[in-house]
């Protein structure tokens, strides 16, 4: 089977994810997508300098044919992550014999683009039932850490902004109105990619804005991640911090139940029109999630408790333990 994978550069969501299958994967080549016009976040080719690496510019939802075509010659299938960028890809695999698998993110998926003639992968179960019939449920698998979490005296938790999602998906409005109910005096610390997290600031609140370098350095010096998640499907924040040995709180909603770690009681009042339709919004009740953030903070054995259950499950979920199902799926996608 010769694999070819989809990438992105950028030192978040789509370029981490991308850049960890052809890691763990070692692809036979590499499509590099250039969005070009969003200047937003600094491109990292260099992170596909170990595999032939051919670069492709998107411009208006669209690739050129003259690059991609002669790309997927000779490929068996190739993996993208949420997208295939451009709608003719399909066409362009089937004349090259060559099958494509595309990592859905249900809440980006319109109902045109889920027409699209490719294999369908969801990392969760979350909302299975709108997604195209036949997908199938591949985890991303636990990504390698470079560093374990070495514990603290003094609890500090995390929240993981990143840049500004619609109705605040990663529940960061949540995150800081709980931080002002905790009776405790461990930390909390928001880290996202855009200035207006500073709006967040309190005086048990820390708050940094700005684009590292290395995701990983996200989780240093934290403790216990927070990620009350309005919406959403695949979280890979959740499966970073579980790889480096940290627990994981989040909203109780589908699809959190399959990471461990606490999960709070949630309300159902909004809802939010996304690429896939209405979604309903959860918000958690931030009395709550002050209360179980508190126990935490002062009870070492729960804490203690949470990280082991929080460690096994990653080393459960790794991409040697995974390896075989996606290459079971990648081979039943191929023509």
């Amino acid at each position: 089977m010769r694999l070819g994978v989809l990438a992105r550069s950028e030192a978040r969501g789509l370029g981490n994810q991308s850049h960890d299958v052809c890691l763990n994967l070692n692809p036979d080549r590499v499509l590099l997508v250039d969005p070009g016009r969003d200047k937003r976040f600094t491109q990292h080719p260099e992170r596909y300098q170990a595999w032939p690496t051919t670069t492709a510019q998107w411009r208006n939802g669209r690739l050129d044919p003259d690059v991609v075509r002669p790309w997927l010659q000779g490929l068996s299938v190739v993996y993208s992550a949420e997208t295939p960028y451009d709608d003719r890809l399909p066409q362009w695999a089937a004349e090259a014999g060559c099958g494509i698998v595309v990592h859905a993110n249900p809440e980006f998926l319109s109902p045109s683009d889920a027409k699209a003639a490719v294999t369908w992968w969801a990392a969760t179960p979350w909302r299975i039932g709108h997604l195209p019939a036949r997908t199938r449920v591949v985890p991303m698998p636990v990504p390698a850490a470079p560093f374990r979490h070495e514990p603290r005296e003094r609890v500090r938790f995390l929240h993981v902004a990143g840049w500004p999602a619609v109705a605040d998906r990663n529940g960061t409005v949540i995150v800081a109105a709980a931080a002002a109910l905790m009776r405790s005096d461990a930390m909390v610390v928001i880290r996202g990619q855009h200035k207006d997290i500073h709006q967040h600031r309190r005086p048990t609140v820390k708050v940094e804005a700005g684009n590292l370098p290395n995701h990983w350095d996200l989780y240093r010096d934290a403790d216990v991640l927070v990620m009350p998640r309005r919406f959403g499907g695949l979280c890979l924040p959740a499966l970073e911090a579980l790889a480096v040995g940290l627990p994981v709180v989040m909203s109780d909603t589908s699809p959190n139940e399959v990471w461990p770690g606490p999960r709070i009681p949630v309300t159902r009042n909004q809802t939010v029109a996304t690429r896939c339709g209405v979604l309903p919004l959860y918000d958690t009740n931030p009395q709550a999630l002050a209360a179980c953030l508190d126990d935490i903070a002062t009870n070492p054995d729960v804490l203690a408790k949470l990280r082991t259950e929080a460690s096994e499950w990653a080393a459960a979920n790794t991409w040697d333990a995974l390896t075989p199902l996606w290459e079971e799926e990648l081979a039943r996608a191929c023509w």
